[in-house]
């Protein structure tokens, strides 16, 4: 096409989706340019080619692998968002002291003066923190069980 006329438009146009003055401009520039008449007609066949094919319903087990595989988009893309201190403890459910305290340990950084957290990077942070939690847990435990033998199991 040598115009200007995005080809997006004549979409919209085809699909009534414009408002009464983009439309009328369409028409005037359609009377007068000769590719995106082509390109209307040549769309208008697809449509009616389109409209003629079968429609396929898809079995549960497709479906379930399409859906569970947009939530996986929807994470990975939701997991790269930036949040600012106050969404991190928000997000922690802690109160401002409480949150205060531990601050300085979120994996923050200074962009345009405001402190930013990567989602995924405060994830991968309370990760670790379960982790350690898990094992001083664990490390706890074995040492209450060496240093009362004949307690073990007892709750």
């Amino acid at each position: 096409m040598n115009c200007q006329c995005e080809p997006e438009a004549l979409c919209r146009f085809l699909g009534d989706e414009m408002d009464a003055e983009e439309r009328q401009s369409m028409e005037t520039h359609l009377g007068q340019c000769t590719d995106c008449t082509r390109m209307l007609a040549a769309l208008r066949v697809t449509d009616r080619c389109l409209e003629q094919l079968d429609q396929i319903e898809p079995d549960a087990a497709t479906l379930l692998d399409v859906r569970r595989a947009m939530a996986c988009e929807r994470q990975r893309s939701h997991d790269d968002s930036l949040m600012t201190m106050d969404e991190v403890a928000e997000y922690l459910r802690l109160d401002p002291d409480e949150f205060e305290r531990v601050a300085s340990q979120v994996p923050a950084f200074e962009f345009a003066g405001k402190v930013l957290v990567r989602r995924s990077q405060l994830l991968e942070w309370v990760r670790q923190r379960e982790r350690t939690y898990a094992n001083a847990e664990a490390g706890s435990l074995v040492t209450g069980i060496l240093a009362f033998p004949g307690k073990a199991g007892v709750a």
